[in-house]
């Protein structure tokens, strides 16, 4: 697990709280070739392949799926992926959202909300952001 006890502890109060519906996480990461055979995935994909892994397990609701590419080209159109290694997140539609490379820092926990929010979690909106939205009268 790439979490302390204590974060991997509210990652799950918070994916409990939050997760409503089933969500996918694809990884997408490239493999290192020995003469067309396929023996690992690169040194810069492992890790997100283990970080989507490890949330996956805290929570019934989501499942992971590992698509290991020689490149770009391998992956399907409707992916939609421009850089590996990368994690699509897919809910009962796809919102198209991407995270590129290993979430660390603060971007763990916009990881954490996306999931949310594809789950199918209300967005949370203070109310002065939602006056402030309602009074703009043109784009």
């Amino acid at each position: 697990m790439c979490f302390s006890t204590q974060d991997q502890a509210e990652i799950e109060r918070f994916l409990r709280a939050h997760l409503h519906h089933p969500v996918q996480m694809h990884t997408y990461a490239r493999q290192k070739s020995l003469r067309d055979h396929f023996v690992s995935c690169d040194t810069h994909s492992e890790p997100v392949r283990r970080f989507a892994a490890d949330i996956a397990r805290l929570s019934p609701l989501l499942h992971v799926a590992h698509n290991r590419v020689r490149g770009l080209e391998d992956i399907p159109g409707e992916a939609a992926i421009k850089w590996l290694p990368a994690i699509r997140i897919i809910g009962e539609i796809d919102h198209h959202i991407r995270y590129y490379g290993l979430p660390m820092g603060y971007e763990v926990t916009a990881f954490l909300r996306a999931l949310a929010l594809t789950s199918g979690a209300p967005l949370t909106i203070h109310a002065h952001t939602q006056a402030a939205v309602k009074a703009i009268a043109t784009p």
